[in-house]
């Protein structure tokens, strides 16, 4: 039916609102995790600049993930032809799941950073997939 791809595309976008969520969090979470701040602190305590060196760093990693994504776009094509949809579907997310499971059990840095690069590929992953399986469904109609 002509509701099934449109459905797909419907909740596709549905998780990339909540992933755009997830990383505004993440810069409060480095903050007060991964570098111990506070952002109720008193001004010019180091626990607040604990928490802005975090804030910073989540910009770094932002950028991490704009530049992924525009990387990997370039090469995208190549990727979907050699794995498939559903593998590199499949293959992102569980680098994500595992990536975020071990920045939430270590609160390493180096983690934050490792899932920047992931968050860029899922971003370009969840952007085309959907639209590819949609597409697909639409051809074999």
């Amino acid at each position: 039916s002509a509701c099934r791809p449109m459905f797909f595309i419907c909740a596709s976008m549905c998780f990339c609102c909540g992933a755009y969520f997830m990383f505004s969090m993440m810069s409060d979470y480095l903050g007060k995790a991964v570098y111990g701040g506070n952002p109720a602190a008193k001004p010019g305590s180091v626990s607040l600049e604990k928490y802005r060196a975090g804030v910073r760093t989540a910009t770094w990693g932002y950028l991490v993930v704009s530049v992924t994504y525009l990387l990997f776009n370039l090469v995208h094509r190549r990727v979907l032809a050699y794995l498939g949809q559903k593998t590199e579907f499949v293959v992102v997310q569980v680098l994500l799941g595992g990536t975020m499971t071990g920045l939430a059990l270590t609160c390493r840095l180096e983690f934050f950073f490792f899932l920047s690069v992931v968050a860029g590929l899922h971003r370009a992953c969840r952007y085309v997939v959907p639209y590819a399986a949609a597409s697909d469904v639409i051809q074999d109609e």
